[in-house]
């Protein structure tokens, strides 16, 4: 009979010999599917990008960006020339003034309206300073662990995002409302309390004051929606998932930490963050096939199979597609 094997070059998750199914009624056979790793919507992935990454490589990845961000988060907090706030200030003017030609700028009657309720705000000055942290790493965890094939283009969007909003911060340092005292704005978490207060020596040295623009929260809180709603099945998971990102924008711009301008544009980090990780991840495919072949035809050398032969019925469709190959056997 005449056996064919089928070799996929689907990224890096090649088989060589995989199990299979012969067909009693002919020459044909069929190769068992293999399981898909993860949310089955993932199949159109390859295989190898289903699997779950190395827990060890994802925290020492992990671990070098949160340092690099925290190393330039204090020295930014940590600058408190005159020049530094009056350059902060000058950039919140040039903010306020484009909301003001907007029709935006209302942040302040946001705030008013809700300084009414202080037992309110002390909730929204403690979801401001837990949630921006415990929700992105529970999201973090909770795809590594479930979504395997989602995780990494979703690790990525969100390094990228926050590596963005680091170098807005650097180029652009604006001071946010709360330090806008004569316009009327409150700092909430000194005013009304919370779990910790800017002016706390630990925390003083080391939150940039000046990271208004963007909104780091609201690059955060809509890259936990766009990498959870593709699971989300039922109409109010999807109204949750959602509605989180909104909830955060009301926090930081009633707490006094942000304007309106700077949702919008911690927003739009997470959106092309999110856009360039896929990107990324499409453009780094050929060079993962190529490699992927390499290894195959190596091992296949080594294990003395180099009688096999392309099947002159079926098309090679090169990189984008799979290889077949087959062998002639007597039985």
């Amino acid at each position: 009979m005449t056996m064919t094997t089928r070799v996929g070059t689907e990224g890096l998750g090649i088989a060589v010999g995989r199990e299979e199914e012969a067909d009693p009624g002919g020459d044909a056979v069929t190769p068992t599917r293999d399981p898909v790793d993860g949310d089955p919507r993932d199949a159109g992935r390859p295989r190898a990008e289903r699997r779950r990454p190395r827990l060890l490589v994802e925290i020492t990845l992990l671990s070098i960006a949160y340092a690099l961000y925290a190393t330039v988060r204090d020295r930014q907090g940590e600058d408190a020339r005159p020049a530094a706030f009056g350059r902060a200030l000058v950039n919140a003017g040039r903010v306020v003034g484009l909301e003001q030609r907007l029709g935006w700028y209302h942040e302040l009657d946001l705030q008013r309206w809700l300084l009414a309720d202080h037992l309110l705000i002390k909730v929204l000055d403690v979801v401001y300073a837990t949630a921006h942290i415990t929700v992105t790493a529970a999201v973090l965890v909770w795809l590594f662990v479930r979504q395997p094939g989602r995780y990494r283009p979703a690790r990525t969007a969100l390094l990228l995002g926050t590596g963005a909003a680091l170098v807005a911060f650097w180029a652009f340092p604006t001071a946010p409302p709360r330090l806008l005292v004569s316009s009327g704005f409150t700092d909430t978490l000194a005013r009304v309390g919370g779990l910790w207060s800017f002016r706390t020596p630990a925390i003083e040295h080391i939150v940039d004051p000046f990271a208004a623009m963007p909104s780091l929260h609201l690059a955060w809180a809509t890259w936990c929606t766009l990498a959870l709603l593709p699971s989300c099945s039922r109409r109010w998971t999807k109204g949750v998932v959602l509605a989180y990102p909104v909830l955060v924008g009301v926090i930081v711009v009633a707490t006094g930490n942000h304007y309106f301008l700077d949702v919008v544009a911690g927003s739009a980090v997470a959106l092309a963050a999110w856009w360039a990780a896929g990107w990324l991840g499409r453009a780094a495919r050929p060079a993962r096939k190529e490699m992927a072949l390499a290894v195959v035809t190596s091992g296949a050398s080594q294990d003395h199979l180099g009688d096999l032969a392309v099947d002159p019925r079926l098309p090679v469709r090169g990189m984008a597609g799979s290889t077949r190959f087959s062998r002639s056997s007597r039985s």
